[in-house]
Formats: C-alpha cells, structure tokens, sequence
C-alpha cells in the first residue's frame, strides 16, 4: 500500500493511498475478471493496483494541494527518488528525499549535477 499523510512530527493523518499490486503479469495472484463492470470503484482500483508506483506519486499530492493541505514538502524514501520522479513532483511542491547511487543517475543541486557517490 502507497500512503500519502501529512505530520506535524507527532502526528500522521493519512490523505491518499493506493493498494497496489505487481506491474508484472507474472508476479500477479490474480488477473482481473473481463466480465466486470468497467465503471465499477472496483475495477479503476484494480487499474490503480496494477499501474507503477511512481506513476502515483504526482496525482497523490496534486489531489492533497487541491484539496486545501498546506505543505511545503513532500518527504520521501530513497526507493522514490529517481531523478524523473523528483523533477515530475518538483513541479508541485519541494521535495526532500534520500538519494540513491546510480552510475548514470545525475541530481541538480545549485545549478550542479552532481552523483550520489556513497
């Protein structure tokens, strides 16, 4: 499950989530039924859960501004912080995030690109 909360750093109100499964046919339980309704909740959250993860990430926290959640940014773990993710939701809200090491993966800090060499 993804999570979208805001905290005060002692509490954590939860805003938008997704149940999500594998973007991958083969690493599925269980394919969705073709003789459901299309226009069912049920369906578009089986559309949802078979969809990427960062593919998620910008809507989640478009609907929580949109929503009125005054946040000044967004925190997120190293699995997100691939640098088309973070350009994509730089273009909403600040983004703090531990960085991954990748050879080919360059971030811009003060007009640098830089490499997250551990």
């Amino acid at each position: 499950m993804l999570t979208l909360g805001w905290s005060d750093g002692n509490s954590f109100l939860g805003l938008d989530f997704a149940l999500l499964s594998s973007a991958y046919k083969k690493n599925r339980y269980n394919e969705i039924n073709p003789d459901i309704d299309k226009r069912t909740c049920g369906y578009h959250r089986r559309q949802e859960a078979v969809t990427k993860t960062t593919a998620h990430l910008v809507p989640m926290v478009k609907r929580a501004l949109d929503m009125g959640v005054r946040a000044k940014y967004v925190l997120m773990d190293s699995w997100f912080s691939m640098p088309s993710a973070i350009a994509d939701l730089r273009e909403h809200i600040h983004v703090i995030c531990m960085l991954k090491d990748h050879p080919k993966w360059l971030y811009e800090y003060q007009g640098k690109k830089l490499r997250n060499e551990s």
